[in-house]
This record gives structure tokens, sequence and C-alpha cells, in this order.
């Protein structure tokens, strides 16, 4: 573990998790339905709205950083090589990553997952984290393969849980799948703008919650 990394992470976000669902695990956040409304894996313009919803809102979070840091979550089996390749299955920091910046990815965390009866060791849960620059990032790439997550025989997909951290505004970005992503923050002005800026893209059953935050 990089404690330095670590330190600064809870500094940052003190006594918060990266866990799913985000929205529902920070104090301030905001819910975006991406998928809207769901037509069909085989109707294009679908994932054409959720790819431009997606990158429309990162874009609106990262454009102006200096550094993005990127952390993925994966949950590592005794799959061979082969398998992940027949699942279509693709990980970001190796893939999506300008070739200088992949020799600076660092693991966070290593969690083993031991069966309840046998106690075999399954797998583990392994975080990994990198700084870049957004011009060194295929960001776009990303958020197109998270939005096929449920449909990877369409495109490649991602295995990975995948959050940018934007460390001035104090801002985290999440994209579950293709139905939507969570911005949360520490900071409240961070996220007002978004809130004005999108307000047409809120995801509606969580509305009211967001409206209390910030509907000034």
């Amino acid at each position: 573990m990089n404690h330095d990394f670590n330190q600064w992470l809870e500094q940052t976000f003190p006594q918060m998790k990266l866990e799913v669902p985000l929205f529902y695990n920070f104090p301030l956040g905001l819910r975006f339905e991406l998928g809207v409304p769901y037509r069909g894996i085989d109707d294009p313009t679908y994932f054409e709205q959720l790819e431009q919803r997606a990158i429309s809102l990162f874009e609106a979070v990262f454009a102006e950083s200096e550094q993005v840091c990127v952390m993925t979550f994966t949950y590592q089996t005794a799959l061979s090589d082969i398998e992940h390749i027949e699942r279509n299955e693709v990980q970001v920091l190796e893939n999506y990553l300008q070739p200088e910046y992949v020799s600076q990815v660092s693991i966070h965390s290593e969690q083993p997952d031991y069966d309840e009866d046998t106690a075999e060791l399954m797998g583990y849960i392994q975080s990994k984290y990198v700084w870049c620059t957004i011009g060194d990032l295929d960001y776009a790439g990303i958020l197109k393969a998270i939005g096929y997550t449920d449909f990877p025989e369409r495109e490649a997909s991602l295995v990975e849980r995948v959050f940018f951290i934007e460390p001035k505004q104090e801002i985290i970005f999440h994209m579950y799948d293709d139905r939507g992503l969570d911005i949360v923050g520490m900071q409240q002005e961070s996220l007002q703008r978004l809130y004005h800026q999108y307000y047409d893209w809120l995801l509606r059953y969580d509305l009211e919650k967001m409206n209390q935050v910030f509907s000034i």
C-alpha cells in the first residue's frame, strides 16, 4: 500500500469510502441519468446519447484540471488470460493510458477473498491508481466501455470499477454503467454549477434529495 497516497485520500475525503453506490455514501452528491429511455441494444442512438452525456459531464468537471487521479477496483479470480479475452474484457490502466504512464501505476490495496466453507483462496479485490493529465487519458474510451458493461457482445467492456478524482475541487466521478453516474464531493460550491447546468439530466428518483441541498 502506498501510505502517502492513502493518507492524502483520507485527509481529502475523511471518513468517506469509495464504495458503490457512491451517491448514497457521500453527504454531497449528484446522480445523473444517462441512457434514457432504454430502447434496446440494437438501437445505436441509445448508446450515442449516454456516451454524449457521460463525456459532457466528465469534461465539465475535469476540463481545467491539471491532474486527475484514476483509481480502479478489480476482482481478480483464477480465470486465465484467455478466458478474459473470450469475455471481451479489458483493463483501464493498461489500455487507456499513454504508455509512459503505465509504469507509474501503483497498487493501492489487495484484499483476499476466501471461500466460507473451504477457506480456499478464490481471488482478491485489487485497487490501483495513477496520476496523469487529461490529455494522457482516453477518458472517452473508458466511459464508452463502462457503458457496455452489461453488453459485452457489442463492444469491449470493463471488469473494473473506475473512479476519477479531481484533487483541487475534491470531486469524485463514477459512472456505474449505461444507466447513470455519480459525482460527489466535499464542497457544495464545487457541485452547485453542475446541478444548475445539467439539471434536466438529474435522476428523477433522487431529485428531491438533491433539490434540498442544491436549490439555492
